[in-house]
């Protein structure tokens, strides 16, 4: 008797473990705040001797924010909007950059 009971001990700890991530994930669903969209900064070379490969970068991230945006309603069914900052093909300033990203300048 106590080996059958011992036989199910594997299923019973899969199942916790699945209930437990199946609550986990309804429980914590993301909150992406009162805006009507998500803003996601992209630092690129735009002007200067790097622009050639920053302009490539941004049409790519041009058609994945559009198809993201066709599939009904974004992320989380608010529109993603990408905001590029340029760095005229020198190194950022990660510090500025970051700042005027979130409104700060």
């Amino acid at each position: 008797m106590k080996q059958k009971a011992l036989d199910f001990l594997p299923f019973i700890f899969a199942g916790l473990i699945c209930g437990f991530i199946l609550f986990g994930t309804f429980v914590n669903t993301p909150d992406y705040g009162d805006e009507d969209t998500i803003r996601i900064g992209i630092i690129l070379p735009l002007t200067g001797g790097l622009a050639e490969y920053g302009s490539d970068v941004k049409v790519g991230i041009d058609i994945a924010v559009d198809e993201i945006n066709a599939k009904g309603g974004g992320i989380g069914g608010k529109d993603v909007v990408a905001v590029y900052k340029n760095t005229w093909g020198g190194y950022p300033r990660p510090g500025g950059k970051t700042h005027e990203g979130r409104g700060g300048g």
